[in-house]
């Protein structure tokens, strides 16, 4: 068995979709078995920063294929910003990593998001607890 927590960090986006204010971004962590969401950042702009966005992947959900998407919240509808898919197996190196995920919108860099894991195999007797 094994444990994967992944904590979002922050972003660096180049494009404000938001023109008379700031962007209120937030972001989906999709797998094929459920969806990760965090808090929208009310005044995050092109550079928002995540405090306590930390998530605990199902073992089942290792290795697998995932979605990366930032979104800005608006006041009438959701606009995607960007997005980027990568393998899981990104985060579950070592004992984790500190990773930018580049994310794309109709083949254009929009930005990068960081993303902090951390990463360890479960001994035997730390199965049973």
């Amino acid at each position: 068995m094994a444990s994967l927590k992944i904590e979002l960090l922050e972003a660096k986006l180049t494009c404000n979709l938001d023109v008379a204010t700031k962007m209120e971004p937030y972001v989906i962590i999709r797998t094929p078995f459920q969806e990760y969401r965090s808090k929208t950042n009310a005044a995050g702009g092109k550079f928002p920063i995540w405090t306590n966005e930390v998530y605990a992947v199902q073992e089942r959900e290792l290795g697998t294929d995932i979605q990366i998407i930032c979104m800005e919240e608006d006041s009438l509808s959701a606009l995607e910003i960007g997005s980027a898919n990568i393998n899981m197996s990104e985060f579950q190196q070592g004992t984790g990593v500190d990773k930018w995920i580049e994310i794309f919108m109709n083949g254009k860099s929009l930005g990068n998001i960081r993303f902090k894991s951390t990463y360890s195999l479960l001994a035997d007797s730390e199965k049973i607890k």
